[in-house]
């Protein structure tokens, strides 16, 4: 065999090796996600939506509003976060991360360091409130992270407005989209969701499931 044979099979042998080792990385690779808000929005239900089953705790009030009960759940190769419910005065948010980097008890075994989270999940109730725009904005812009918006609950405004208007839920739906998108209008249309965790069926969360 030639030489220049020969440093073209060397050559293959190395790329294919290294593909096999990258190819490797990728299957074993976990990814990060945050699920953030502002308080009462739903973060934890979200989580038990994805997750099929009751792994978060839920109640009346904000379950992870104290440091000690921030919590990671583990899917496969993804890890959601369940982060803190934003806008108190323990949780403010120009502070919010450096804090939570600080305090956070699940800092031993996955990094809450801002640039450590591949995507965060911004869930939204209701009307979208200032607090989220200036979350929204914070992970956009500043910490430049993929951000999906969820907006929830929304079992409740279909029903509600079946009630009272006799309006079907694909026309809540599009009311819902459409003030989702005036308030983030920069944000791409596949990465906004409308989503029921009390009914799975009704909105979004298969959809959600395959963007994350």
């Amino acid at each position: 065999m030639k030489t220049a044979e020969k440093n073209k099979l060397k050559l293959a042998k190395k790329a294919l090796k290294i593909a096999r080792r990258e190819e490797k990385e990728f299957e074993e690779a976990t990814v990060q996600g945050g699920i953030i808000g502002v308080t009462g929005t739903g973060k934890s239900s979200l989580i038990n939506a994805l997750a099929g089953k009751a792994v978060a705790e839920v109640g009346v009030r904000e379950t992870t509003g104290v440091v000690s009960e921030i919590s990671a759940y583990e899917f496969h190769n993804i890890v959601l976060i369940d982060l803190p419910g934003v806008g108190t005065r323990k949780w403010n948010t120009e502070a919010y991360f450096s804090k939570l980097s600080r305090r956070s008890p699940v800092a031993g075994k996955y990094s809450v360091r801002p640039k450590d989270f591949d995507f965060f999940v911004l869930v939204l109730a209701n009307r979208v409130l200032d607090e989220d725009l200036r979350l929204y904005r914070l992970i956009t812009g500043k910490l430049k992270k993929r951000c999906f918006l969820v907006r929830s609950k929304f079992d409740i405004d279909a029903n509600n407005n079946w009630r009272t208007r006799r309006k079907s839920d694909k026309e809540t739906y599009r009311e819902i989209r459409a003030d989702v998108w005036q308030n983030f209008p920069k944000e791409k249309r596949d990465r906004v969701f409308i989503i029921s965790t009390a009914e799975p069926d009704r909105g979004d969360l298969e959809e959600l499931e395959g963007a994350i």
